[in-house]
């Protein structure tokens, strides 16, 4: 009789610790990305200042560093097209979009936390959406692409290791 109260009811799935730490880290840090999108919507115009006038001294620092005049201007040119998207609307239009798809990833999560599959294509649909998004409202040039795509590494590795578990969830 004891020994049946220690042993797992093999009907009812057991998260493992990889589960468990993937779920912990979408936790933080999709619970980060909802907050800070949000503050972002309030403090955009200050936002788009900081990011010209960093994107500013960075184009400096390429017309000054540069190795061939052709690729400073070329790269100048990729900098400029993604400043150029850097408008207090666009910024708070991004800010409510990123809320909602990293909110769309907290959703995910927590289904994951309860073994459900579905979670994980609710934070597969939030990442793919932010990095689409993200690119549309940057400019859509390969610039865009690539800023997309480094802003949103991380969930792009979480959903790889949460489709590596999905054995272990259920329908």
């Amino acid at each position: 009789m004891i020994g049946e109260l220690n042993e797992p009811d093999p009907k009812i799935p057991v998260r493992n610790r990889y589960i468990t730490i993937l779920c912990i880290v979408t936790f933080v840090i999709s619970g980060m990305g909802v907050t800070n999108n949000v503050l972002g919507y309030f403090d955009a115009d200050k936002q788009v200042v900081n990011m010209t006038l960093a994107m500013t001294k960075a184009t400096a620092d390429i017309k000054q560093n540069a190795f061939s005049k052709e690729n400073a201007d070329a790269v100048i040119g990729m900098v400029n097209s993604i400043t150029s998207s850097f408008t207090g609307d666009n910024f708070r239009l991004l800010s409510i979009f990123m809320a909602v798809t990293s909110f769309i990833c907290l959703i995910g999560g927590l289904l994951i936390w309860q073994l459900n599959k579905i979670g994980f294509h609710f934070y597969l649909v939030g990442t793919l959406s932010s990095i689409l998004l993200t690119f549309l409202l940057m400019g859509s040039n390969v610039m865009s692409l690539f800023l997309s795509l480094f802003m949103n590494i991380f969930g792009i590795l979480i959903a790889f290791f949460f489709a590596m578990n999905l054995r272990y969830m259920k329908d």
